[in-house]
C-alpha cells in the first residue's frame, strides 16, 4: 500500500461526532434561509444542527435513490467476492443495497475481504451490517482512495459499488496503477420533482440564502427543478467537497464554498463563517 501516506484510522470507538453546538456558534444563522437537497433519512442531524445555529430550514430532498433491480456484473462479482483484495464504497447507500444482495446470497459481510471506505460515516454503515472496514482516506473523495490505495497495484484487484453517476475517475486511476478493477452499479439517481413548486417559491420571495449540496447529483436536481431561473446562481453554496463544488460551479453557480474536512460535520462547522462573510465571492 501508499508509504508515507497519513492515513485516517477508524475504530467504532473513535469515529469523528458532529461538533457540538457549542462550538459552532449557536444562533448566529438566527433567520437566515438554509435549503437542504439531503435525502430524508439522511437529513435529521444537519437540520437539527442548523436549527440550533437558529436558521430557518428548507428542506426539499433534490434526489430519490433508485436501486438498480439487476445490477450487471453483481452476480458474478459475489461468486468470486473471495478472490478481491477489497470492496470499496463511495457511498452509505451503496452499503445499504450490497448488504442486501450479499445476504440474499448467504453471505456474510465479515466473512468477505475488508472494505475501502469513501468516509467514516460509510465506513460505521457497513460495519453495522457486520463488515470490517481497512482503510479510509483522509480526505472523503474517490481520488483520495485512488491515491491512499498507492501508486503500483500490479497483482491487485478490486470491487467498486457505486452510483450510475458518479464518474469512473477512481477505476481508470487503479486500472492505470496495475489493479484489476470489476465496477458495480448499484443504484442510480433521479431528481425529486415533488419539490419543485415550494422550491420555486422559496426562490422568488428570496427566502433561501444559503443551498447545502452533498453530492453533484443533488446539484443537478436542483437545477432542474428551478431551470430557467437565473437568479440562483448568486446564491451562496455550500457544498461537500470539491467534486459537489465543481458540479455547482459547472451548473452556473458563481459562490461556491467546501470545507477542508470533505463531510457534513465540516459543512456544519463552515456555515456560520460561509454567512458571515456574505457575499463577498465563491472560492
Amino acid at each position: 500500500m501508499a508509504a508515507g501516506r497519513s492515513l485516517r484510522k477508524f475504530t467504532p470507538e473513535n469515529y469523528p461526532e458532529a461538533p457540538e453546538m457549542s462550538a459552532i456558534s449557536k444562533g448566529m444563522l438566527k433567520g437566515v434561509g438554509v435549503l437542504v437537497t439531503r435525502s430524508k433519512d439522511q437529513a435529521e442531524e444537519m437540520v437539527e444542527k442548523m436549527e440550533d445555529m437558529g436558521a430557518i430550514v428548507y428542506h426539499i430532498p433534490a434526489i430519490t435513490i433508485l436501486p438498480v433491480p439487476v445490477p450487471t456484473g453483481l452476480r458474478e462479482a459475489i461468486s468470486r467476492i473471495l478472490t478481491y483484495d477489497a470492496v470499496i464504497f463511495t457511498s452509505t447507500n451503496g452499503v445499504e443495497i450490497f448488504y442486501d444482495h450479499l445476504t440474499d446470497a448467504g453471505i456474510s459481510p465479515y466473512d468477505i475481504p475488508g472494505a475501502v471506505c469513501v468516509g467514516p460515516k460509510t465506513a460505521a454503515a457497513w460495519e453495522e451490517v457486520g463488515g470490517r472496514t481497512e482503510k479510509i482516506p483522509e480526505r472523503f473523495s474517490g481520488s483520495e482512495i485512488a491515491d491512499l490505495l498507492g501508486p503500483d497495484l500490479t497483482g491487485k484487484s478490486y470491487l467498486i459499488l457505486r452510483p450510475e453517476v458518479v464518474r469512473s475517475e477512481l477505476g481508470a486511476m487503479l486500472v492505470e496503477a496495475g489493479a484489476v478493477i470489476d465496477e458495480v452499479v448499484l443504484y442510480r439517481t433521479v431528481s425529486n420533482r415533488d419539490g419543485g413548486p415550494r422550491l420555486r417559491a422559496l426562490v422568488d420571495r428570496h427566502a433561501v440564502g444559503v443551498m447545502t449540496f452533498t453530492s453533484p447529483s443533488s446539484v443537478h436536481g436542483i437545477v432542474s427543478l428551478l431551470h430557467g431561473i437565473k437568479s440562483i446562481r448568486a446564491i451562496l453554496c455550500l457544498c461537500i467537497g470539491p467534486t459537489t463544488a465543481a458540479a455547482a460551479r459547472a451548473a452556473g453557480f458563481v459562490n461556491v464554498h467546501y470545507p477542508d474536512d470533505y463531510t457534513v460535520e465540516g459543512m456544519l462547522e463552515m456555515l456560520p463563517c460561509v454567512y458571515s462573510e456574505g457575499t463577498k465571492g465563491g472560492s
